[in-house]
């Protein structure tokens, strides 16, 4: 849940020349930190009023992977409880909501695409994502050199990120830069 915190910028797109469109707005996703803010303090409570019930002490760290496993270690406290079926419904109920958001997440959001023409930083990244180690000096190397086409415009000098792709797959394995390193 922590992974979806941060926003995932598209590519490509509606926007020219491929760059991605710059808007203001929250270094987080609000809604997920909600979410996780809400998941947590919900069992930070019942992880309370369980070590009140069985005289065990509350968990130091209140991340829900951390408060998840205290409370299974417990759950024999939940029948001994007059608000124990209360407990579980409530965890229940959210554990259900939280696997929905998380796996619907995946649906809303645009497929990543490398964007066809960007500047040296971008493709690089893009590089880097795909598993190849190349960094921005090494496209704009290569762009200088004529091994990547470029174009000009008003935004500055984009390369073609194919080119780059390209470049990074001829490049010798013993360079070290432009190895292709699989990813686990």
């Amino acid at each position: 849940m922590s992974d979806l915190l941060t926003f995932r910028r598209c590519s490509g797109g509606d926007t020219p020349a491929g760059r991605s469109v710059c808007a203001s707005r929250p270094p987080v996703n609000l809604a997920m930190l909600d979410l996780k803010i809400c998941t947590e303090n919900l069992l930070m409570f019942w992880a309370g009023q369980i070590a009140v019930a069985s005289g065990v002490g509350v968990p130091q760290e209140h991340g829900v992977p951390v408060l998840a496993g205290w409370l299974q270690r417990y759950l024999w406290v939940f029948d001994g409880v007059p608000w124990g079926v209360m407990a579980a419904e409530e965890i229940v109920a959210q554990s259900r909501l939280v696997a929905e958001v998380v796996a619907d997440s995946g649906a809303d959001e645009c497929e990543e695409t490398p964007p066809e023409w960007a500047s040296c930083r971008v493709v690089a990244s893009w590089l880097t994502r795909c598993g190849y180690r190349v960094s921005h000096m090494r496209v704009w190397r290569w762009a200088q050199a004529g091994l990547v086409r470029t174009v000009t415009g008003d935004g500055g000098t984009l390369v073609c990120y194919t080119d780059a792709e390209r470049a990074c797959i001829d490049a010798a394995p013993g360079v070290g830069v432009a190895v292709l390193h699989p990813m686990v």
